[in-house]
């Protein structure tokens, strides 16, 4: 399942974090924390991250921010939405904006694997894709 890109994930809180960055190592998905969106600004331009995780706890600025990095991306990346609840608005919100899914706690491997799967045959068979690997 692995490649060589990686998955940001944008948090403010590391406590609901921790359990999916595991979750995701034990997928053999590569990952990367931050909690500054300039950090993750460099990081988008660097190394282009396939999929980039965001937690409905961000304070609006940032929820934005991150959404608008996104939407001016040189290569399409999905946004999958984590939240210790569903935060609906922002939810809706995000899925109004492309994002991809939505994961909450407690995260189970099997259908993780099966987000980041389908993430990655999404993207690869997406119009406007780049010519790359997806992880499958």
């Amino acid at each position: 399942m692995k490649d060589s890109s990686f998955t940001l994930l944008i948090h403010d809180n590391t406590e609901p974090l921790e359990p999916l960055k595991e979750a995701l190592l034990d997928l053999a998905v590569d990952t990367f924390n931050v909690h500054n969106l300039d950090v993750a600004k460099t990081l988008r331009s660097e190394a282009q991250p396939q999929v980039i995780f965001i937690d409905t706890g961000l304070p609006e600025e940032a929820w934005a921010g991150v959404f608008s990095l996104v939407e001016r991306a040189d290569v399409p990346l999905n946004i999958i939405v984590m939240g210790t609840s569903t935060h609906l608005e922002r939810y809706l919100s995000a899925m109004g904006r492309r994002s991809f899914n939505l994961v909450v706690p407690p995260f189970v491997l099997e259908s993780l694997g099966y987000v980041i799967r389908s993430n990655a045959l999404e993207e690869r068979f997406r119009p406007d894709a780049p010519a790359r690997a997806a992880y499958v």
